[in-house]
């Protein structure tokens, strides 16, 4: 039996995306960190919700999204840059269909993800950190 999608938040689905990339090799023992960007560590993935779109009336998903950002340190400036693009190959397959009862701790709804571009350079920071990253749009069950 699934639970209405009303009943979870974005965390929720934040947390779900991070089982997800874990899942990676390469990504897996990353810092991670839900709806914030901490000073410390230097190197990090953020994960932010952003506007999405309400169900359509009638309609049985409704779209979300969320932007992935990734930070480096200042002595090594292309890693952010490598990372995000790493989690863009990830969720760039057609169609990726992100069946989030799958995972280690599995939450009862899908999702189909795509990036909505690729990976761009947001800014360097007052400590010299270069921070890349990319929207996501993830389409999801309401029921």
């Amino acid at each position: 039996m699934h639970r209405p999608l009303l009943e979870y938040n974005m965390w929720d689905l934040l947390e779900a995306i991070i089982s997800y990339l874990s899942t990676n090799e390469d990504l897996e023992n990353l810092s991670y960190h839900k709806d914030a960007m901490p000073e410390t560590p230097h190197k990090l993935v953020a994960i932010y919700e952003i506007k999405g779109v309400g169900p359509v009336r009638g309609g049985a998903g409704a779209s979300r999204a969320f932007q992935i950002v990734a930070r480096s340190s200042s002595d090594d400036p292309e890693w952010a840059k490598t990372i995000a693009w790493s989690i863009y190959e990830m969720l760039s397959f057609p169609d990726q269909i992100f069946d989030l009862r799958e995972l280690e701790e599995p939450i009862d709804f899908w999702g189909v993800m795509a990036p909505r571009q690729t990976p761009f350079k947001i800014s360097v920071d007052k400590n010299n950190r270069t921070l890349y990253g990319f929207n996501v749009a993830i389409v999801t069950q309401v029921d």
